[in-house]
């Protein structure tokens, strides 16, 4: 044999010899390399249960930003309970009068704001691209308009309690006497 092939052969032998090692080292804490892989692979039904139940309250942490959300509406407005489908055809500007004929005025928060994602889930049990899909086709086709965004809660209050026949949003805890809660079912 040359000296090159010794020196292959040599360090043949040591890379084995580090690979026992490894290995006996993973034995001696009770793991096994197929668990060790197992585990890095994704394979194992705890680790799985784990990351669902991490991805789950990372998703729910969210939803968990605002409290519950109410329909408000101006004191002029008679409050009968509506049903969620009326609240979707209001709030997507297809009912444009209130029952006694005067004409409501539509009330949002932004789209990315999350009481405004709340109402559109828990309420409206709509996405919000849906409704803004909604608004977007009324307004390029020319048959309606969108309704008055707003950019926050405090002026979503005051527009709605100055403003006759106006309907919007709010986290229950903000309303307050100047306007009145519009149940929906």
């Amino acid at each position: 044999m040359g000296v090159g092939v010794r020196q292959f052969a040599a360090a043949g032998r040591r890379k084995g010899h580090q690979e026992n090692n490894h290995r006996s080292g993973l034995k001696e804490r009770g793991e096994s390399q197929e668990s060790r892989m197992a585990l890095l692979n994704n394979k194992h039904p705890f680790v799985r249960v784990v990351l669902i139940y991490a991805a789950l309250l990372i998703g729910l942490g969210g939803a968990s930003d605002c409290e519950a959300v109410d329909v408000i509406v101006n004191p002029s407005v008679p409050v009968h309970p509506i049903s969620r489908g009326v609240a979707r055809a209001i709030f997507g500007m297809r009912m444009t009068r209130w029952p006694d004929g005067s004409p409501i005025r539509v009330f949002v928060l932004g789209d990315g704001d999350p009481v405004h994602v709340a109402f559109c889930k828990e309420v409206l049990d709509i996405y919000p691209y849906q409704l803004r899909a909604a608004w977007d086709r009324l307004v390029y086709s020319g048959s309606g308009q969108a309704p008055t965004e707003l950019a926050s809660e405090q002026e979503m209050l005051a527009r709605v309690a100055s403003t006759p026949g106006a309907i919007g949003y709010l986290e229950r805890r903000l309303v307050n006497v100047r306007v009145r809660l519009l149940p929906v079912q």
